[in-house]
C-alpha cells in the first residue's frame, strides 16, 4: 500500500500511482487483490498517494487476515528509510512463519 506515514498526501507525478493502480486492476483475477484495488482506487487523489487517514482498514473486514500496516522511518542521515510493521494479519503470519 502507498499512504503517506505522515497522514497527507505524497505529491507524485500527476496520475503516475494512481494509472499503474488501475492497469492493476484492469489484469488481475484474484477476487482480494481486486477487492483491494478497488477501495484502494476510490481513496486515491489525482495527483498524489493516498493520506493514512484515508485508509480505513475497517472498510475491508474480508481483507484484513491478508493486510500489513507498516510505518516508513526515515533516516535523518539519508540512509534507505526502514519500515516497521504495526499490523499483520493472520494469514500473512501463517505465510512468513510468524503464527
Amino acid at each position: 500500500m502507498f499512504v503517506s506515514p505522515a497522514r497527507r498526501p505524497v505529491e507524485t507525478a500527476p496520475y503516475a500511482n494512481r494509472d499503474a493502480v488501475d492497469a492493476a486492476l484492469s489484469q488481475t483475477r484474484h477476487a482480494t487483490i481486486r477487492d483491494f484495488l478497488t477501495y484502494y482506487a476510490g481513496i486515491h487523489p489525482a495527483a498524489a498517494l493516498p493520506a493514512r487517514s484515508s485508509f480505513s482498514p475497517m472498510a475491508l473486514p474480508r481483507l484484513l487476515p491478508h493486510l500489513v500496516l507498516a510505518e516508513v522511518e526515515r533516516q535523518p542521515d539519508g540512509r534507505p528509510a526502514r519500515f516497521r510493521i504495526k499490523v499483520a494479519g493472520e494469514e500473512v503470519g501463517m505465510r512468513c512463519g510468524c503464527r
